[in-house]
């Protein structure tokens, strides 16, 4: 199926302002909670994933440029051009992963020079290994914003 009828190209329009919406609160989910940590709190939960959210989400970009010959064209993107965003996509994820580790390299021992203590246990909402708790006293742990 090399053609795209009126129907399934409006399909593809509405998929992309989802995607294009999705993308965007990824971006500000984890901008959000970078800015948070960059500023000290006296207490707050911390997960590399933050990281990975705002710079994975960049990997859809391939995607988006994809549907861009449907849409407008009504015919798939050529097959060279699919392997090389693609390639763009897989890559964008490894720099996101590679950036997340880097992030939690540098700025948990900048907590530890600060004073911040990790809280025991798992903070509410986060899945156990995903989220740990720093404060700057320990009678704050456990206490929600």
């Amino acid at each position: 199926m090399n053609e795209f009828n009126f129907k399934l190209r409006f399909k593809l329009v509405i998929g992309s302002i989802f995607l294009i919406f999705f993308m965007y609160l990824l971006v500000s989910l984890g901008i959000e909670k970078i800015a948070e940590y960059l500023i000290f709190p006296e207490s707050f939960i911390y997960t590399s994933g933050a990281i990975f959210i705002a710079l994975g989400s960049f990997a859809m970009l391939p995607l988006l440029i994809m549907l861009l010959s449907p849409i407008f064209y009504g015919v798939k993107a050529d097959v060279k051009l699919q392997k090389i965003y693609f390639k763009v996509m897989v890559y964008a994820l490894i720099i996101a992963s590679i950036s997340s580790l880097t992030f939690s390299l540098i700025y948990l021992p900048i907590l530890e020079r600060r004073g911040y203590i990790a809280c025991k246990g798992t903070p509410m909402g986060y899945t156990p290994g995903m989220g740990t708790q720093y404060v700057l006293d320990l009678s704050l742990c456990g206490a929600n914003k």
